[in-house]
């Protein structure tokens, strides 16, 4: 369907396209949704489409085959019976003037549920009516509850996002009524089980819900600012550039404990988190200190304690409570970074991601067991190698 966003499940895996482009006319373009069995044959299972105006931003997927998406839209959608937002009304754009700014016409984010076949189980906005709001990324629960974090914008005063009463932070702190969000639905998509702002971030890199309804966080920072600290690991500091941890109580109204990860002086972040059946967290990410080695501290016995190059992965366990269990390096002499990790049953740690060599002529010396299924990396770029790694 040309113009429209397609969100794609191959094998219960979902795939996604975030901007189609077309040069159709909108009237040609579909004004709902579809979902289209395909045949038996091809690995396609289904395909589901939103109308032009539309932008799905993030999915996942549960353990039954249902996947979950989220993103912003300019046009309406076919919001279902029940939803906790089921009526869209965005603020109209305005024409400005010399005494009075215009503004663009208002995006709402909205949430969906997909059956395995690609039917809609439900859909409804989550959007502030007299702004706009958007949402990056999202997670599911085991019991089907939907996570999700974003922005939102007023254009009226005052904001009308709902949050929740008691709230962990119930008021933005953005100059202009302007915030980042976290909220959780029910399984149903029916009810809000809370929203609360969480200011002062930049950015969401992760987020992971355990079996009671905590919230992981993985979250950057782009300036020295001041979070708050529960409980907080020995040696981290904020930088310029600054990972930071937190969990979230399953009501949105307080943090269990909250951390940076970062080394005093140097640029981290935090790409992927999980939760083991103990509720342990395991936390991946990315490192480079100009000033300070290593650029997360370490535990002793760690498989890698010092930096081989300029910047270097780590990965951490930590206990329910954010104890830390174990931190270590994992690099070569380039760069490169994890984006995905996991734990088996034996609570052996499966990390993805990709590594780049120092520059031209430089090796690609990340660490690779003797029996590994490829020991040596296959070089696209003869003059500075890459490769990805499991």
């Amino acid at each position: 369907m040309p113009g429209s966003v397609l969100l794609f499940a191959l094998n219960g895996i979902a795939l996604i396209t975030l901007s189609a482009q077309s040069s159709s006319p909108p009237e040609t373009l579909p004004q709902t949704s579809s979902a289209v069995p395909a045949p038996t044959a091809d690995p396609v299972q289904y395909t589901f489409s939103l109308a032009r105006g539309a932008e799905i931003a993030a999915a996942t997927v549960d353990q039954a085959g249902n996947v979950y998406f989220t993103g912003s839209t300019g046009v309406q959608l076919p919001a279902t019976p029940g939803a906790f937002q089921a009526t869209f009304a965005p603020c109209a754009a305005v024409i400005g003037t010399v005494q009075h700014p215009g503004h663009v016409a208002c995006s709402w984010a909205f949430v969906g549920k997909l059956a395995p076949d690609g039917s809609i189980v439900w859909l409804t906005y989550l959007a502030d009516p007299n702004g706009s709001s958007t949402i990056g990324k999202i997670a599911v629960d085991s019991h089907g509850n939907v996570y999700v974090t974003g922005t939102t914008g007023p254009v009226n005063l005052p904001s009308k996002f709902p949050i929740s009463p008691g709230a962990f932070e119930p008021t933005p702190d953005g100059p202009d009524g302007s915030g980042m969000f976290i909220a959780a639905l029910n399984a149903s998509g029916s009810q809000l089980v809370y929203a609360t702002y969480f200011n002062g971030i930049d950015l969401v890199e992760a987020l992971f819900p355990d079996s009671e309804g905590n919230l992981y966080l993985g979250v950057r920072t782009e300036n020295l600012v001041d979070l708050p600290l529960v409980n907080p690991l020995v040696g981290m500091a904020p930088s310029i550039t600054s990972a930071y941890l937190a969990k979230l109580n399953a009501t949105g109204s307080a943090l269990l404990f909250a951390s940076w990860l970062n080394g005093p002086g140097a640029l981290s972040q935090v790409n992927a988190l999980t939760v083991d059946g103990s509720g342990n967290l395991y936390v991946t990410g990315g490192c480079n200190s100009p000033a300070v080695e290593p650029c997360v501290p370490t535990t002793p016995g760690a498989f890698q304690s010092s930096m081989k190059g300029p910047s270097t992965m780590y990965v951490m366990k930590l206990t329910p409570d954010g104890a830390l269990v174990f931190s270590t390096l994992l690099s070569g002499s380039g760069y490169g970074g994890a984006v995905g990790i996991q734990v088996g049953a034996d609570g052996g740690i499966v990390l993805a991601g990709d590594v780049i060599s120092a520059g031209e002529g430089q090796p690609l010396d990340f660490p690779v067991t003797a029996a590994a299924f490829q020991t040596t990396a296959l070089k696209r770029d003869p003059i500075s190698p890459e490769s990805g790694f499991i």
